[in-house]
């Protein structure tokens, strides 16, 4: 289990990892041809501003400048209009007729420009929505007079439509949003955008836009809920870069997708792994419990078998205790030997008159301690052993034996011989 889990948590770091990094360098190649595209802008107003002393010196010259201008428009994709303002903001000339006598001097970009005193600078305006009645965004320059004086600008107004080429180029999975960004934080364009929102100003709330400027870094990777579009997210923001093109405020690229997208693959695998470790795991413990109670069976039946012997051991025990006191109590002289005639037993009568004490007789062959003759011929009588285990049977002395005692004294006696019988059938003594 725990290798799984550190391979998971390997996986996920590994995919984390390579995505931030696609994502860096897709966020890099929208930057870097940004910046071209706008240089292209750049230098063709900065063509149109050097046309200008022209059309001081020669009034009819506006129509070759017109048509100059509307051929930048139709040059420069996404461009809707040029136009040249004066000090004054009033239009002086343009690629579309209709803008020109338009006083502009209450446009924000009028306001920001005839502040400046930067010719290479090219500024870039928010959004705004034209007098043509479309959402733009300008690019302009400014023009200075002998004395070094705001002295007019030259604006392109820009379609959103100019940023859609290049941020589909780098869509690459259903959930991805690619967006730019001004400095001020309106979105200038988003590719896709199902929540509209292009025109929104991101810098009025927190999230990732306002972070971003305040890290003060170029590029920032966050992760978190986006407020704009309620949006779990991993997104990845870039400010543009200005090494060839000097802009007032830089424009803002930011990619993002969802992680529960990003990780999808690797969700559907751990669920797999997840359930086939449970399925492993609840298997095994049902095999461990049935094993377990296996042996707990076995162990009681070992304990009931035990105590079983046991218990027959006790019976034994008793048995052979209750058959001692019995032979300890005849009256009669008793002798019990083996199946070899060898002396296993012998009770006080038998010992007193043999004269043999037990200890020494246990282990002795029948016949050196029960020694017995004819009374009359005083020749040795048969060993009732032998005769046992040759009938098989019970052998009853003859009339007129003789026990002589080891102490010599003797004995008239008159008894018998009985077979002892196993289980089996067999005679053991």
């Amino acid at each position: 289990g725990a290798n799984l889990a550190w391979d998971a948590y390997e996986d996920y770091r590994r995919i984390d990892t390579n995505e931030r990094e696609r994502m860096q360098s897709q966020v890099n190649i929208i930057d870097l041809n940004l910046e071209r595209q706008l240089y292209s802008i750049d230098r063709s107003l900065h063509a149109l501003r050097n046309a200008l002393p022209a059309l001081k010196r020669d009034p009819d010259a506006r129509h070759g400048l017109q048509a100059r201008m509307k051929e930048f428009a139709d040059a420069q994709p996404g461009v809707i209009a040029n136009l040249i303002v004066d000090v004054n903001g009033i239009c002086i000339a343009s690629n579309r007729e209709e803008l020109v006598g338009l006083n502009f001097r209450n446009a924000e970009r009028y306001q920001v420009m005839s502040r400046q005193h930067d010719q290479d600078m090219l500024f870039i305006s928010s959004p705004f929505v034209s007098p043509l009645k479309n959402f733009v965004f300008g690019a302009g320059k400014i023009m200075l007079d002998n004395e070094g004086k705001f002295a007019g600008y030259v604006l392109a107004t820009i379609s959103p439509t100019f940023f859609d080429t290049l941020l589909r180029s780098v869509v690459y999975a259903p959930d991805m949003r690619a967006a730019v960004i001004h400095g001020s934080g309106k979105v200038l364009a988003r590719l896709p955008d199902p929540q509209n929102l292009v025109g929104v100003d991101l810098s009025r709330s927190p999230g990732f836009f306002p972070q971003h400027i305040e890290s003060g870094r170029r590029t920032t990777v966050q992760t978190g809920q986006s407020l704009a579009t309620g949006e779990y997210r991993l997104t990845v923001m870039q400010s543009m870069n200005t090494t060839n093109l000097r802009v007032d405020i830089p424009l803002v690229v930011a990619l993002s997708r969802e992680p529960v997208h990003i990780f999808g693959d690797w969700r559907r695998r751990i669920n797999v792994e997840a359930i086939a470790f449970g399925m492993l795991v609840l298997f095994g413990a049902l095999a461990m419990l049935l094993y377990q109670r296996r042996q707990l069976a076995l162990a009681r039946a070992t304990h009931d078998a035990e105590l079983q012997r046991q218990q027959a051991m006790d019976e034994l025990r008793t048995n052979e205790e209750n058959l001692r006191i019995t032979l300890q109590s005849i009256g009669d002289a008793v002798i019990v030997t083996d199946a070899a005639g060898v002396i296993t037993n012998m009770n006080p009568a038998a010992v007193k008159m043999t004269a043999w004490r037990e200890k020494e007789a246990i282990g002795q062959p029948l016949a050196d301690v029960f020694r017995i003759v004819n009374a009359q011929t005083r020749s040795p009588v048969a060993n009732p052993a032998e005769l046992v285990m040759e009938r098989g049977a019970v052998v009853g002395l003859a009339n007129h034996t003789v026990l002589i005692a080891r102490d010599g004294r003797e004995y008239q006696i008159a008894d018998s011989a009985a077979p002892i019988w196993s289980s089996k059938g067999n005679i053991t003594g």
